[in-house]
């Protein structure tokens, strides 16, 4: 019995170690694929996976527009019924549904596995054919998809974490689909974004490496005037390259913010977080209902 009580005690502390050893890895690869002469070896790679991408389809889909847009401003909104052509289904029931387990808590965040478990609906629509159509024409290259993050902003009035301004850093290029799961109206921290010209001047300006930049240093060296914010209905969805344009949930003072967010990245990225990653048993099942292109964009498990 003795035995049987430590090696209970013993797992969540192993299944810790293990989390914080596979940070520390994916970190650390990061910082070195950003030093030179690795930087200037990836950038090389990079450039040749972007030439040898097959890119023919998108540029006869009907979604070259949205690829056109995303590619010169690193953002645009997209109306709800805009989005549900996309996904091919009604989007309104999963946005009811989505936001009334949000409702009940206790979490505020559900990232990933926890996602998966809550919505398996909305979660696998972002492994819909016109969706990683999308994803891999604006990233122009072959996709992987890091899941989908269902969060409840707190209308507290507390700036910290992604309420910041930053850029994302898990890749040269990141697809995300931010979509409202209820009205959000511009006193309840609707996403802001500078375009992508201003954002690249505001990161040489700053020498910005990585980190959350406040107010007060954006505007020494940012047109706050043109920074643009993104109102909309339940459904609507702002569409951003977070690696390619300075961005931050804006702080809710009204109403609560409720949203999921779909993301994507190529199959080399700079960084692939565990959060990205569903633990072995888990990822095994979720395989097993997909498609062979599917398969392809699903991130490797985590052993743990």
């Amino acid at each position: 019995m003795e035995s049987v009580l430590r090696s209970h005690t013993l797992a969540p502390v192993l299944s810790l170690s293990l989390a914080r050893a596979d940070w520390l890895h994916s970190r650390l690869r990061r910082r070195v694929l950003r030093t030179f002469p690795f930087s200037q070896l990836r950038a090389r790679d990079y450039r040749k996976r972007l030439a040898a991408f097959s890119r023919p389809a998108a540029e006869l889909a009907p979604e070259a527009k949205i690829c056109s847009l995303f590619s010169a401003a690193g953002a645009l909104m997209l109306a709800q019924e805009d989005m549900s052509l996309l996904f091919g289904v009604d989007l309104m029931p999963l946005c009811d549904h989505a936001r009334a387990i949000l409702l009940q808590g206790p979490r505020f965040v559900l990232e990933n596995e926890m996602a998966l478990a809550a919505c398996p609906d909305f979660y696998r629509l972002g492994l819909s054919r016109a969706i990683l159509d999308l994803a891999e024409a604006c990233l122009g290259l072959d996709c992987l998809y890091l899941g989908a993050t269902l969060k409840r902003e707190r209308a507290d009035g507390r700036i910290s974490g992604t309420r910041q301004w930053h850029l994302d850093i898990e890749d040269e290029k990141l697809f995300r689909i931010l979509l409202y799961l209820a009205p959000v109206a511009p006193e309840d921290g609707p996403f802001e974004f500078f375009p992508r010209t201003i954002s690249q001047a505001i990161r040489t300006a700053l020498h910005y490496r990585g980190g959350y930049i406040d107010d007060r240093r954006m505007a020494s060296v940012a047109p706050m005037d043109l920074l643009q914010q993104c109102t909309g209905k339940a459904g609507d969805a702002v569409i951003f390259d977070g690696a390619g344009v300075f961005h931050r949930g804006g702080t809710p003072l009204g109403e609560d913010r409720y949203s999921i967010t779909f993301a994507y990245c190529s199959r080399r990225p700079l960084e692939l977080r565990s959060s990205a990653r569903l633990p072995q048993p888990l990822h095994e099942h979720f395989l097993s209902s997909l498609s062979e292109r599917q398969r392809r964009a699903v991130p490797p498990p985590r052993p743990f």
